[in-house]
């Protein structure tokens, strides 16, 4: 009943979810593993990025540091266009379990759809309908995306190599937003992903009393435990970004010379 409700209410398929999400917490910031941070052709995170880009995105990603906040907005609407490809496809799989939830899957993004549409269209003209599809879209997909990027983009990417230590892993790549009652409260805990990446099943109001032993286990073990604010986050992001961007202007226009 939780997949069944869980695509009519939000849009996404579950499995499309559960797949791309139990990923990026098993290989998170893994580069060519963590499915969150393979954003080619839009954005590039690390140099081995650049080698994926096409010819047309090259001169783009030059200035990804200043486009880069206006291109969160489309996050839910990619997630949107990405679940519905994964549910087509999921009949055709070699998994099982897929094979029999696809028509599931796509009848309940369908039913999504089609309650919203009509909803859409019982505003009073088309117009209104289009405004009020993008607002109500772009705003999520920019106020999650917003979140999401300053936890773990504002941290290095590894090779595979690092993925052998779990908890290394989610300390090295995951940082927390400095937490506080409207923090927490706009977030939804997820200012505290360090703990949810340490133990993802664990409840969000039990985040910040873990964050504490979290805290202490960091220190005796001689390991990173990274918060900071939501503006020295966006910092980080912002100098990843320009980093790559500074490696693509001396490749791409070399090769163009």
């Amino acid at each position: 009943m939780g997949l069944f409700w869980g695509n009519i209410m939000q849009g996404y398929s579950r499995t499309w979810w559960n797949d791309r999400h139990n990923a990026h917490h098993a290989s998170t910031n893994i580069l060519d593993v963590d499915p969150d941070i393979d954003n080619i052709p839009v954005l590039a995170w690390a140099e081995s990025d650049l080698d994926k880009a096409p010819a047309w995105a090259q001169s783009s990603i030059q200035y990804q540091a200043y486009y880069f906040l206006f291109v969160l907005p489309i996050l839910r609407l990619a997630w949107c266009k990405e679940s519905i490809s994964f549910a087509l496809k999921m009949g055709s799989s070699t998994y099982k379990t897929w094979n029999k939830d696809a028509q599931n899957e796509i009848f309940t993004l369908a039913l999504h759809w089609i309650w919203a549409s009509c909803f859409y269209f019982t505003l009073p003209s088309i117009s209104w309908t289009i405004t009020w599809f993008l607002i109500s879209n772009l705003l999520s997909g920019f106020g999650i995306a917003v979140v999401v990027f300053f936890n773990h983009y504002s941290c290095e990417k590894y090779p595979q190599a690092l993925s052998g230590n779990f908890v290394a892993m989610q300390l090295f790549t995951t940082r927390n937003m400095t937490p506080g009652l409207i923090t927490d409260w706009v977030c939804g805990g997820l200012n505290y992903q360090i703990e949810h990446h340490l133990f993802p099943t664990l409840p969000r109001h039990n985040l910040n009393k873990t964050s504490v032993f979290v805290k202490e286990f960091c220190k005796e073990q001689g390991l990173p435990y990274m918060c900071c604010g939501f503006m020295e986050g966006l910092n980080h992001v912002l100098k990843f970004l320009q980093g790559v961007a500074d490696i693509a202007k001396v490749r791409f226009n070399k090769k163009s010379e």
